[in-house]
C-alpha cells in the first residue's frame, strides 16, 4: 500500500509546491475536512458546524476559470464571505490538480444570487476573473426499458431501497404496441440523483433481472426534440404551392460570405412570355 508521504510526494510532480503545502496548512489550522469520492473533493453537505435542514433546489452556483494550482485554501474563504456554505465540490483529476471548475452551495436561493452578483469576474489571480453563475441542478433521471407488466409499486418500492432522496415517479406509458416503458424519477437533490444514477442499472438487474437505461432526464429530452423541419411537413396529398416553394428556398449565394452572383438582364419579348406562362402553371397546379 502506498504511503502518505509518497502520494504527496507523487501529487507534487504535477501541482505547484507553494499551492499544495498552503492548502495543507489552512487544513491544519482550522481543522476542515476534505473527502475526495468520484473525481471531486467535497466540502461540507453539510460542514461540521451546519444548523438546520439542507438548502431546497436553487442554492448553488457554479464556478469555473479556476487556475489549476489554486485549491480551497482560497476558494471556500472567498465563497463564504457571501454566507455560509452547506458544500463545496472542487472537481478534481488524478494529478492532483483541479479541473478548473467548481460547485458552491449555500442555505437558500438570494444568497446563491448575491455570490453571483458579487463574486462574477472576481479577479482571483492576477489577469484571471473566475465566472459565476446559478447552477442547473439535475435532479430527474430517464429510464427505459421497463417492462409493462411490472407494477408502479414494485418500481417505486425498488427505488426506494437502491437510492435515497426519491421524490417523485412517473410512468410513461408511450406507444401502446410495445412491451416496455419508461419512467422519470425525481430526487431532491442533485447529489441523490448523481448516486442513483449510479446504481440503478445494475440494481434492476439483481432484483428483476431486466436490463434498463439511465439518463439524464434534461439530456434525453434535449435529444428528442423534434428537427427544425417537423414544423413544414409536407406529403403527395397536401403539396406546397410553388411560390412558397420558391420563397422558402435559400439560394446558395446567401450566406454573408458567398460573392452574390450578378442578376441577369430583364427578359423582354419571348422570354418574358415563356416565364409567365410557366409560372402560371405551377402556381395552378393541383393534386393528383
Amino acid at each position: 500500500m502506498e504511503s502518505t508521504t509518497d502520494s504527496s510526494h507523487s501529487i507534487l510532480n504535477f501541482v505547484n509546491k507553494e499551492s499544495w503545502e498552503s492548502l495543507q496548512a489552512w487544513k491544519n489550522s482550522t481543522g476542515v475536512s476534505l473527502v475526495q469520492i468520484n473525481g471531486q473533493r467535497i466540502y461540507g453537505g453539510p460542514p461540521a458546524d451546519w444548523r438546520g435542514p439542507a438548502p431546497p433546489h436553487g442554492c448553488e452556483v457554479f464556478i469555473s476559470n479556476i487556475p489549476r494550482d489554486v485549491f480551497e485554501d482560497k476558494l471556500i474563504p472567498l465563497f463564504e464571505k457571501v454566507g455560509q456554505l452547506y458544500e463545496f465540490r472542487l472537481m478534481m483529476n488524478f494529478s492532483g490538480q483541479n479541473r478548473g471548475f467548481a460547485f458552491a452551495k449555500y442555505a437558500n436561493p438570494q444568497t446563491a444570487q448575491t455570490a453571483v452578483l458579487w463574486l462574477h469576474h472576481y479577479e482571483l489571480q492576477k489577469g484571471c476573473h473566475i465566472t459565476v453563475v446559478k447552477s442547473i441542478e439535475k435532479r430527474k433521471l430517464f429510464v427505459a426499458g421497463l417492462p409493462r407488466a411490472l407494477e408502479r409499486s414494485r418500481v417505486q418500492m425498488a427505488l426506494h431501497q437502491m437510492s435515497e432522496g426519491v421524490k417523485n415517479l412517473t410512468i410513461i406509458s408511450g406507444n401502446v404496441d410495445s412491451e416496455d416503458v419508461s419512467a422519470t424519477v425525481e430526487y431532491f437533490t442533485h447529489h441523490s440523483a448523481s448516486l442513483a444514477k449510479k446504481v440503478i442499472c445494475e440494481g434492476f438487474k439483481m432484483m428483476f433481472g431486466i436490463s434498463v437505461r439511465v439518463e439524464w432526464w434534461s439530456q434525453w429530452a434535449k435529444s428528442k426534440a423534434p428537427p427544425a423541419e417537423a414544423a413544414f411537413p409536407y406529403s403527395k396529398a397536401c403539396p406546397v404551392p410553388a411560390r412558397l416553394l420558391r420563397a422558402e428556398r435559400q439560394p446558395a449565394w446567401s450566406s454573408p460570405r458567398a460573392a452574390r452572383p450578378a442578376l441577369p438582364s430583364p427578359l423582354s419579348g419571348s422570354g418574358k412570355k415563356r416565364l409567365s406562362c410557366f409560372t402560371a402553371l405551377c402556381e395552378n397546379t393541383q393534386p393528383v
